[in-house]
């Protein structure tokens, strides 16, 4: 093994250079790539242990959908009913959603601005909404945090020396704001949208045939188990009235006729029963005539409101058919780790930027050898 420091000048100099020499001439100077990635190292290891955690609360649920179909019968009961419309029944089995709109759905306005107003307990601080706790100072690793304190400095020294005053953090409550013309229209406000932005990165959905998972990242490994179940469950109400939306509204149109000919029903019995009671005995033409009359009518305001009930029944029985059914295939618990701060990726990585950082130097100063050589041997 060769001990002394090897010129770079004469590695370099010869008609040939041969593969050994230079790997001498790097080992010869292997302290400086050693010093880096030791370097790199402490400063992986460091922001390993300093980065805040996190938590994953993961589920899985089974989904099973109705069968398509509708109403059924909707068009025949509204011509019965006298009524011309345009309107058409529709089943909930053709307008289901893709599973490859639940991402979206979760990271639709409407929907996280419900999610941020949630209230958990996060630790040992006070009950707050997530709108709270996302507007709070996010903790950072130990650089990070440093970075921000020097940025500061001036400042810190300022309140140290009474010079200045220390601004108190206070997180405003969550106020939704409308258009008084257009409420419908939405305006977020600059903490909305950074809520909205924490929301959308710690929320994911997958799924795999029948099979969804949602899984859920936060700092609290309670809140992150707390705030998944909340999310399953909103995502599953809207599914079930997505699904079932065309057919409530078939529900509640024939609910309404149903309720408008059981009147005429009632109406068409009570004319012809106090008719009849008002002619007992011998009956003129016109009295028979009336009586006739007054029969088709209630015959007919029977057969509507019986033909009706008949049709709420079964539309009631659509709804429930077509509802979503929902089965927890895997139930979230209480995440045992946390998922991140990944502390072998971080120390690897950092180790490797250090190696390369090293390299880059050690030919930095090898071309600054070489030419130092090179100056002083024209000088002599």
């Amino acid at each position: 093994m060769r001990n002394k420091k090897i010129s770079v000048r004469e590695t370099f100099s010869g008609e040939e250079i041969a593969l050994l020499d230079i790997f001498w001439l790097f080992y010869s100077r292997k302290i400086y790539l050693a010093v880096s990635i030791v370097l790199f190292l402490i400063i992986g290891v460091i922001v390993a242990n300093t980065t805040p955690v996190e938590y994953e609360a993961t589920v899985e649920i089974l989904s099973e959908g109705g069968d398509d179909g509708s109403a059924g019968g909707l068009s025949d009961l509204i011509g019965l009913a006298g009524v011309r419309t345009n309107r058409k029944s529709s089943g909930g089995g053709s307008g289901g959603l893709d599973s490859d709109m639940y991402p979206q759905i979760l990271r639709s306005s409407p929907f996280l601005l419900e999610l941020m107003d949630e209230e958990f307990q996060f630790g040992r601080k006070r009950k707050m909404s997530l709108y709270e706790f996302f507007l709070q100072p996010e903790p950072k690793h130990f650089f990070a945090a440093a970075a921000d304190y020097l940025k500061d400095f001036p400042l810190n020294v300022k309140i140290l020396l009474g010079l200045a005053k220390k601004k108190k953090q206070v997180t405003p409550k969550h106020v939704r704001k409308k258009m008084e013309d257009y409420p419908s229209v939405l305006i977020l406000s600059g903490e909305e949208k950074k809520v909205m932005s924490q929301l959308k990165r710690r929320i994911s959905i997958a799924s795999d045939g029948r099979i969804i998972s949602l899984t859920v990242k936060m700092p609290d490994r309670n809140v992150a188990a707390q705030l998944n179940t909340i999310v399953i469950e909103k995502l599953i109400t809207y599914l079930s009235n997505y699904k079932t939306e065309k057919l409530r509204l078939d529900l509640d149109f024939i609910s309404e006729r149903k309720a408008e000919a059981e009147i005429e029903y009632l109406k068409a019995q009570k004319e012809l029963a106090t008719f009849r009671d008002s002619n007992q005995g011998r009956m003129t033409k016109l009295a028979e005539s009336r009586e006739q009359y007054l029969t088709f009518e209630y015959n007919l305001a029977f057969n509507i409101y019986s033909t009706l009930s008949n049709q709420l029944e079964q539309a009631q029985i659509q709804v429930k058919k077509e509802t979503p059914l929902f089965s927890e295939f895997e139930p979230v618990s209480i995440p045992g780790s946390p998922s991140e701060p990944k502390a072998s990726k971080i120390i690897i990585l950092y180790t490797g930027v250090g190696a390369v950082v090293g390299f880059f130097m050690l030919v930095l100063m090898l071309f600054v050898s070489y030419f130092k050589e090179l100056t002083i041997s024209k000088t002599n």
